[in-house]
């Protein structure tokens, strides 16, 4: 596989990642908000971005000619436990704890903060509408 093509996978799939798991919307509902067990989440992050972009299908998602974020099409589809999740396949998640993820360097410098995260923050669209998406990372 090309390597502009993986790093393109691993910016993508971040924001899929974090589904288990800080930028503000322009938009006045309140969050959407949930929390992950810090044990679950973990569990996937040690495993490290390159199996964790291997769960994930993911496109990028433009407005014209500019970039906005990446589409999730699929979520870890043999996980049960993404059935349920906050982001759904159709989302296009647009930062990840404020960080925007448009090139590798932004993808790996979400990743290694996401070790001590004490949150997963997202900014998505979810039907073109702005959304915030919370999960509270907790010891139980």
């Amino acid at each position: 596989m090309r390597r502009d093509r993986l790093d393109l996978m691993l910016i993508a799939a971040l924001g899929a990642l974090l589904l288990l798991t800080t930028a503000a919307v322009a938009d006045e509902r309140p969050p959407v908000e949930t929390t992950i067990r810090r044990a679950d989440f973990q569990a996937i992050w040690r495993r490290g971005a390159q199996k964790f972009v291997s769960q994930v299908l993911t496109r990028p998602y433009l407005r014209g000619r500019r970039f906005v974020g990446f589409e999730i099409l699929a979520l870890f589809p043999n996980d049960k436990r993404f059935r349920d999740a906050r982001i759904k396949p159709g989302d296009v998640v647009i930062t990840v704890n404020g960080y925007r993820l448009e090139r590798p360097k932004q993808f790996m410098a979400a990743w290694a903060a996401l070790g001590k995260a004490t949150r997963l923050d997202f900014e998505i669209l979810r039907d073109g509408k702005p959304q915030h998406v919370l999960y509270r990372i907790v010891e139980k």
